[in-house]
C-alpha cells in the first residue's frame, strides 16, 4: 500500500472514531419524577401518584373515589433506592405520622414514560405512567 493509501485509511479511521465519540449515548431511563398508577393489591379502585426525588426521598399520595367523591386519602413518605432490578421503598411517614414498612419490588421494565414493578411480597404487578406534575385527576374522571 502506498503512503497516500495509508494516509487515506488513517484519515478514515480518525473520522469514524470522531463520529462515534461525538454521538452521546442516550441516558438511561430514571425513576426520578412523578408517576401515576391505578390499582393496589385487593383494591383495583385506588389510584396514586408516586414522587421519586433525585436525592433518594420518596413521597406518595393514594386516593379512592366513589360516586365522584374522594372517600379515601393517604400519604406516605420515606426513601427509595434502585439497585440493578430491585426497587426498595422504605416508608417512614404515613399521613404525617412516624411508621416503618419496607417494600421490595422487582423492576420488570423502565422506559422514560412507564415502569412496571412487581411487589415481591404478593407478586402484584404495578404499572405506572410518568406525569409532568403532582396533580390528581378529578374523581369523576376515575369513577
Amino acid at each position: 500500500m502506498s503512503i497516500k493509501g495509508i494516509c487515506r485509511v488513517l484519515l478514515a479511521l480518525i473520522c469514524a472514531t470522531s463520529i462515534a465519540q461525538a454521538a452521546p449515548a442516550a441516558p438511561a431511563p430514571s425513576l426520578v419524577g412523578y408517576w401515576y398508577g391505578l390499582g393496589e393489591p385487593n383494591d383495583p379502585g385506588t389510584y396514586y401518584i408516586d414522587w421519586f426525588h433525585a436525592d433518594g426521598r420518596f413521597s406518595a399520595e393514594y386516593r379512592k373515589c366513589d360516586k365522584g367523591k374522594v372517600v379515601f386519602k393517604q400519604t406516605a413518605a420515606g426513601t427509595w433506592k434502585l439497585a440493578k432490578d430491585v426497587l426498595t421503598i422504605n416508608v417512614t411517614l404515613s399521613d404525617g405520622k412516624p411508621t416503618r414498612w419496607d417494600q421490595v419490588y422487582t423492576m420488570e421494565s423502565l422506559t422514560p414514560t412507564e415502569f412496571q414493578a412487581r411487589y415481591q411480597e404478593n407478586d402484584f404487578l404495578f404499572i405506572e405512567l410518568r406525569i409532568p406534575t403532582f396533580d390528581f385527576p378529578a374523581c369523576y374522571v376515575i369513577f
